[in-house]
């Protein structure tokens, strides 16, 4: 048996280093969109397509210029057809107009907020959804045509609902969404204080922690078998000191005596 177990040993060393450049449970998926429009009608900011949306209907949705997956800043994946943004934030009030500070805060009354799509299906074409509580937005540059608005989620508050992502990426639970765009065609309030309308185009990320491989997992199963086969070892009188090379030949001498 004390032979079966330094094999045991062996193999699961020889795994781990066969794995070793496997996403570890640690790894951090990143999913960066391009061609994002939006619309801002003075309360909502929403997809330039349709203020409704939340059923996975790709009619509803901004058609995406390309959605490009990371892991640890390592690309993965990419898809440049058939994606889209679903999005609706609501009171989303007094943007100023001559830039931030200070920062505005919204609050969505429904869960729907942030949805990636990714086939033409008319429901249930979620890439991924999300739920959103809050963002927060901050207008920078001077508040005129080519003005940048910042957004992003505030507490990382976002939670994961369906996933549909190529295989093997999943986000663990929650994430953060980020987004830069570029105003165009504002108007503003009567006071010239705060924007009424505007229509803006970008670019944004949604990261967060990543499922684990199942490379990772694999290692972590193998070590937890062979530390209940190491115990079992030990209770029938084995002399064994994990952790040192001696416990090893000491193991494969005995079985030869």
């Amino acid at each position: 048996m004390n032979s079966k177990l330094a094999i045991a040993i062996l193999l699961v060393l020889g795994l781990a280093v066969t794995f070793a450049s496997a996403p570890a449970s640690g790894a951090v998926l990143r999913i960066h969109f391009t061609g994002l429009d939006l619309k801002y009608d003075g309360s909502n900011l929403y997809d330039a397509t349709n203020i409704a949306g939340g059923t996975g209907n790709s009619a509803e949705a901004d058609e995406l210029t390309a959605l490009d997956f990371f892991l640890d800043g390592v690309p993965v994946a990419g898809l440049s057809s058939d994606i889209y943004a679903d999005v609706l934030i609501q009171n989303v009030l007094n943007i100023p107009a001559a830039g931030s500070p200070p920062t505005v805060v919204s609050s969505n009354t429904t869960p729907f907020g942030f949805d990636l799509l990714t086939s033409t299906a008319s429901s249930g074409a979620w890439g991924l959804q999300l739920e959103l509580d809050q963002l927060s937005f901050d207008l920078f540059d001077p508040a005129t045509t080519g003005g940048e608005l910042k957004l992003w989620a505030h507490g990382a508050i976002a939670d994961t609902g369906i996933q549909n992502l190529p295989p093997g990426l999943e986000f663990l639970d929650e994430v953060e969404i980020s987004a830069i765009v570029t105003l165009t065609d504002p108007t503003y309030t009567a006071d010239q204080q705060f924007f009424a309308t505007f229509d803006a185009t970008g670019t944004g990320d949604v990261s967060g922690p990543a499922v684990p491989e199942p490379a990772t997992l694999m290692i972590w199963s193998l070590l937890g078998l062979f530390s209940m086969g190491a115990y079992g070892w030990r209770r029938r009188g084995g002399a064994w000191r994990k952790g040192t090379t001696e416990s090893i030949h000491e193991m494969l001498d005995s079985k030869r005596g």
